[in-house]
């Protein structure tokens, strides 16, 4: 008994003739709408002069680095109010960055610290 492939059926199985491979429309040949209308964001804000070419730039001072999760503790009657505050500047549609509050009071705590 001699077994012998059908090339032709395979053929049409791998050209498209397949039930089970059927070939999809790629998305780029799909028509797209032409557009008729093109869209400019104003401006917002004041712009930002540039100095001619030759005039140096004004030097800009360095972010200062933060330092993440240092390990303090503060008392619970502090951390609640800390919080309100925030909640209460965020109702107002400011940041209300507990984490700024507690660097700024650390700045003023450093510069009395340094003036004594």
């Amino acid at each position: 008994m001699n077994k012998k492939l059908n090339t032709t059926d395979i053929a049409n199985e791998l050209t498209g003739a397949s039930h089970f491979f059927q070939r999809r429309p790629i998305p780029e040949q799909t028509a797209k709408p032409p557009v008729t209308e093109v869209f400019q964001e104003k401006p917002q804000g004041v712009p930002v002069p540039v100095p001619p070419v030759g005039v140096p730039r004004t030097p800009v001072p360095p972010r200062r680095l933060i330092r993440q999760r240092q390990p303090f503790d503060v008392f619970e009657d502090q951390y609640h109010k800390l919080k309100q505050i925030a909640d209460d500047e965020r109702n107002q549609g400011l940041p209300g960055s507990m984490s700024r509050m507690v660097r700024e009071a650390i700045d003023q705590y450093l510069e009395k610290r340094k003036q004594s």
